[in-house]
């Protein structure tokens, strides 16, 4: 677990704290089938403590867990949160539904800026970190993207993100015209969940959905991860391929934003 926190400016923080989705149950993976999908094993860790170490080593310490499948045995897993972090449960009891709906658990949770992550999505804390360093002073909501599509693990299943001008334009599963990756990275602000509402209205209970009300009002950024790895992990073969990842130094809280010198290819 983390010790340290990764620094890359001076400037206090505008951001302190985090929600992470980890309420579905992940049947595309499970090995066990009443295994929920947080809590399998990809290296030393479960996918959500890797997570929440990368969180805490980006110097964030109040995160919001937003549970529902196997959610006992989630919040009893021992070990699973890192040392001086304060993890608020929240509960979805309809979790068998689109993930919007775990993101409206968190109203009145959060009340300024907050990052939104996903329990299945291996990153590393110096993108955290360099995201709310990159974005001080801009309240606007932002989403995490990576250009690199030749790097991203199964990409047919990803979601698609089109850009311009720094501007989310659209966002989808099918995306034509597409020229980023959403990599399950967010900053955002309250408003998010207004734009979430809405979206459910119209019958889009996703997160991709709520996010692409924002992008129709032209009110959510986007921001290049640039060289830094990540990997959405929702089958075997993509946790196979997260941890070699981790073993590689590429995701993960030993991990730096720097190219690694012999990329490991998504096969």
């Amino acid at each position: 677990m983390p010790d340290s926190v990764v620094s890359v400016g001076s400037r206090e923080p505008s951001v302190r704290e985090a929600v992470v989705l980890a309420a579905g149950n992940g049947l595309r993976l499970a090995a066990q089938p009443h295994a929920p999908k947080p809590l399998l094993q990809v290296g030393d860790r479960p996918l959500l403590g890797h997570v929440l170490d990368c969180l805490a080593a980006s110097g964030i310490h109040r995160i919001h867990i937003v549970v529902g499948y196997g959610a006992d045995a989630i919040r009893n897993h021992r070990n699973l949160v890192p040392r001086d972090v304060d993890v608020r449960w929240l509960h979805n009891p309809r979790y068998q539904e689109p993930n919007g709906l775990s993101l409206l658990c968190a109203r009145g949770s959060v009340t300024g800026p907050f990052l939104l992550l996903m329990a299945d999505h291996l990153l590393d804390p110096r993108t955290i970190a360099r995201l709310i360093h990159d974005r001080q002073g801009a309240p606007r909501p932002a989403i995490a993207v990576d250009l690199k599509t030749d790097l991203v693990f199964d990409l047919d299943d990803a979601t698609l993100v089109r850009q311009e001008d720094g501007l989310v334009r659209g966002i989808a599963k099918r995306l034509p015209d597409a020229n980023a990756v959403d990599t399950g990275l967010f900053l955002l602000t309250p408003d998010v969940f207004d734009a979430a509402d809405t979206s459910a209205r119209r019958g889009d209970a996703s997160l991709t959905g709520g996010i692409g009300v924002l992008a129709g009002r032209r009110a959510i950024d986007t921001w290049d991860v640039g060289a830094a790895r990540w990997i959405d992990v929702d089958t075997p073969d993509a946790a196979a391929h997260a941890a070699l990842l981790l073993r590689s130094g590429l995701v993960g809280i030993n991990a730096s934003s720097i190219p690694h010198p012999e990329p490991v290819p998504c096969s």
